[in-house]
């Protein structure tokens, strides 16, 4: 029974920090490269296209962490 509950104690943890890294990345991402305040869907794509590549590899960075 320990090990069960450790396992998924570990388990919870892992998920935990994961979310936490990813979020203060994109976080940090967000501070450097500020979206646009007021964008539509269109705007939005507009914006991603034409993002400087850093902007995009803080993204990936964080979910590859």
């Amino acid at each position: 029974m320990t090990s069960i509950l450790t396992n998924v104690l570990a388990t919870l943890t892992g998920a935990a920090v994961a979310v936490g890294t990813v979020t203060l990345v994109e976080y940090l991402g967000h501070q450097i490269y500020p979206p646009p305040t007021d964008l539509s869907l269109d705007g939005l794509k507009a914006y991603v296209a034409s993002a400087p590549w850093q902007a995009l590899a803080i993204v990936v960075a964080g979910w590859t962490l």
